[in-house]
């Protein structure tokens, strides 16, 4: 009897160990040899652009689903030995429109964030009302951390990339994107605009785009901040308006916007902008700085933008660094003076005029006087070549030979700038005639009439 009960106790021993292991261990489904597993009727397919998981019911004609939910399982390896996490996720109807056409589906569309995107994962789904799971899909994982460096100042993009120690060829850089640093929306890196970019500097945020053709599809790459120097500041450019001269920085190089002058105003006419140009000078006025540049040094061309006006822009040259922010110089056109006609047609009188303000000269056997009111006038000395003020305030005599004409460049002098007013450029030069000296004929003396005595 005591041989019976041993034998008993252990033969239930058995049984309830061999119970639990049964209630552990997951469903499985035997098929006869040849005969193909069942699947479940999902599909799951990775969108590797928006680093998503598409769960479908691909039973055919479904018009309505078929479950409440579907269950992503997350595994620890290909083979699927093991589920590492489960997720389960409400089964929608899903719009879907190419082009013209709109279809539906009956799934679920799952954020993949959750996966470690640094190492592959294995993932495979059900239904609520299923046994059998969907094939495993392997969810590829990120490309590897880049490292990118920008050097301002180089000629193409190309050149100012280092991705890895190397310079990018033109399909690497195909396959990269960027966005602002708090922007959201990446465009293709190849696409940057690097003159834009570097004026203020900025930092982008740059990866690898995601791959979704091919055998090696992958989600985006890890995101790598990339610092974009500013430009350095704009030079320095001074107007000494008395001189009408423009005091120009070193190792720089310029551009003139202008307006195709068939009009007497700045703004009127074709816009138009010369190629950059180093500058060769670091002090001219404006016919010298037009004369610099083959779009505006004809002699008609100068005159036109001297009267009309134009904008001169300057920037240090790219070295090491990038070339710098310009330097924007709006240069107003100027006056020009007009000889005053005389009475007689043809005739002009000796005296120039811009608005109220007039210059008289006179001559004389030792030279000529000049005489401004209304503003300070000039006359250029051409054999010490530099013009010479003439003050409203006193004549001013050059001895000099008048015993023939003489021709003479004069114009308004220009007007110094202040705090509280705007410099004025000296007006355009006007080439007058000065006239030879003509004594005055002396006055005859008159005969005397001899007297006559009176007759007896």
């Amino acid at each position: 009897m005591m041989k019976f009960k041993k034998f008993l106790a252990a033969a239930m021993t058995g049984v309830m160990m061999f119970g639990m292991v049964a209630t552990a261990a997951p469903a499985i489904s035997v098929y006869a040899e040849g005969e193909a597993a069942a699947k479940s009727k999902y599909s799951v397919e990775v969108d590797y652009k928006n680093f998503t998981a598409t769960i479908k019911d691909t039973t055919a004609g479904a018009t309505a689903k078929s479950d409440m939910y579907v269950v992503l399982e997350v595994l620890k390896d290909k083979e699927g030995t093991k589920v590492s996490s489960t997720h389960v996720y409400p089964v929608e109807e899903i719009p879907v429109t190419e082009g013209e056409t709109a279809t539906k589906f009956f799934g679920a569309v799952v954020d993949l964030s959750f996966l470690k995107a640094s190492k592959e994962a294995y993932i495979r789904v059900h239904g609520d009302s299923e046994k059998d799971s969907s094939d495993i899909v392997t969810v590829s994982p990120q490309a590897k951390k880049v490292a990118i460096k920008y050097t301002s100042g180089q000629e193409t993009l190309l050149k100012a990339l280092s991705i890895n120690k190397a310079a990018p060829t033109e399909e690497v850089l195909a396959g990269y994107e960027y966005r602002t640093l708090y922007g959201s929306n990446y465009s293709d890196l190849k696409d940057l605009d690097k003159d834009m970019v570097e004026v203020a500097g900025t930092t982008l945020v740059v990866r690898s785009k995601a791959v979704t053709t091919g055998e090696k599809t992958a989600p985006a790459g890890v995101e790598v901040k990339v610092k974009i120097p500013a430009a350095p500041k704009a030079p320095k450019v001074t107007i000494d308006y008395v001189k009408g001269i423009f005091k120009l920085p070193k190792n720089a190089e310029a551009q003139i916007i202008f307006n195709e002058p068939d009009t007497t105003t700045r703004t009127a006419g074709e816009l138009k902008s010369t190629s950059w140009k180093d500058l060769s000078i670091t002090t001219g006025d404006q016919a010298q700085i037009l004369g610099l540049f083959e779009e505006t040094k004809a002699e008609a061309m100068v005159e036109a933008l001297t009267t009309n006006g134009f904008t001169l822009v300057v920037r240090t040259k790219a070295g090491k660094k990038a070339a710098s922010n310009p330097a924007i110089v709006l240069v107003e056109g100027v006056d020009t003076p007009v000889q005053t006609p005389g009475t007689e047609e043809g005739s002009v009188l000796d005296e120039v005029k811009i608005g109220e303000a007039k210059l008289t000269w006179k001559t004389s056997a030792t030279g000529i006087t000049y005489t401004a009111s209304g503003a300070d006038f000039e006359y250029y000395d051409s054999a010490k070549s530099k013009w010479v003020a003439i003050k409203t305030t006193k004549p001013l005599t050059v001895k000099t030979s008048t015993s023939a004409d003489v021709k003479v460049k004069v114009r308004q002098a220009g007007v110094k700038a202040t705090k509280t007013t705007d410099g004025k450029l000296p007006s355009a030069a006007l080439e007058v005639t000065v006239k030879a000296y003509v004594a005055p004929t002396p006055e005859a003396t008159p005969t005397p009439t001899p007297e006559t005595s009176p007759s007896a």
